[in-house]
């Protein structure tokens, strides 16, 4: 798991794990919203995705948190990406509102 780089966004499948009303008052264009507390139940979906699974969250804990969780999962392509906002600004990644 790596939580510094992210070797080429636009290849990734962004990961927002947030609360459906926090991914609604912004987030990065193109990102899936997949809260938190959803992650095992969409584990299956995690293991067909073909691109490397960057996971973002409003401070960092929470990707932290599921990033561990797929790697325990046998999904090994997974980068935490912290704070949505951090990673936006690193890449130059838009944001959108919903």
């Amino acid at each position: 798991m790596d939580t510094t780089f992210v070797p080429n966004p636009s290849a990734c499948s962004i990961i927002d794990i947030r609360w459906q009303d926090q991914y609604a008052t912004g987030h990065i264009v193109g990102s899936i919203n997949i809260p938190s507390d959803r992650i095992l139940s969409h584990i299956e979906s995690f293991k067909q995705m073909r691109k490397p699974i960057v996971l973002c969250c409003q401070s960092g804990y929470r990707s932290r948190q599921a990033a561990r969780i797929l790697l325990l999962k046998g999904i090994k392509d997974v980068i935490d990406g912290g704070d949505y906002r951090v990673l936006s600004r690193r890449y130059d990644l838009p944001i959108e509102v919903i």
